[in-house]
């Protein structure tokens, strides 16, 4: 459970995306997840006064583009009605494809969230930060791979991730399970690419917030 005053809250948005979906995260985020669903009315009752109990000022929404219309509708009355300014976050996908909709339906998401903003991908040097950072948190003092030292290793890392986290991680994780798995794999571009050369960079380039 957060302590109070939570002035930030982030949640993230499971597939559907419907009103229970987001509220049901808020929610869980705060402390109070539900046994219970009941009616909508009732769930959104609950949600909007637990974000005034906890003080919250903005609310920050992860997969955003898992939100359904109805979904939607509901941040931008959270807005319109309690002042919360939300910030959606997602990819590529929601700023150019979701948010971009000016059919009628969406003429009232499109006009609440007209401000996005673009994450630029990891450079190298991002990257080894990363890595760094990893390897500290995941693996033994003993078991280090000091990756972050092999300047041919990052550059094929920032390549197959695209310089997007989540398929680094990725790939850290797998390289850790191989050197687990070969302890004698010598650790370089090229072998790595001889093992992973199946591997498909990522299409999407950019995380977006609107």
């Amino acid at each position: 459970m957060l302590e109070i005053p939570a002035t930030v809250i982030y949640a993230e948005i499971d597939q559907h995306g419907g009103p229970t979906d987001l509220y049901y995260s808020i929610l869980e985020e705060v402390g109070h997840p539900l046994t219970n669903v009941g009616a909508l009315r009732d769930l959104r009752s609950r949600t909007w006064g637990t974000l005034k109990s906890y003080g919250v000022k903005i609310l920050i929404v992860g997969n955003a583009d898992y939100l359904t219309l109805e979904g939607f509708n509901e941040l931008v009355d959270i807005f319109a009605k309690r002042r919360i300014p939300i910030i959606l976050v997602g990819t590529y996908y929601l700023s150019e494809n979701i948010l971009e909709r000016k059919s009628l339906p969406y003429v009232r998401v499109h006009d609440s969230f007209l401000e996005p903003y673009e994450f630029p991908n990891l450079t190298e040097e991002n990257i080894i930060e990363v890595v760094d950072d990893w390897e500290q948190k995941f693996l033994p003092q003993d078991g280090r791979l000091n990756l972050a030292q092999m300047d041919s290793v990052i550059s094929y890392l920032k390549l197959k991730s695209g310089g997007l986290i989540e398929p680094l991680y990725d790939l850290l994780r797998k390289i850790a399970i191989l050197k687990l798995d070969e302890p004698s794999f010598e650790l370089s571009q090229a072998n790595l690419t001889r093992k992973f050369g199946r591997r498909k960079e990522p299409k999407v380039k950019f995380q977006r917030k609107g």
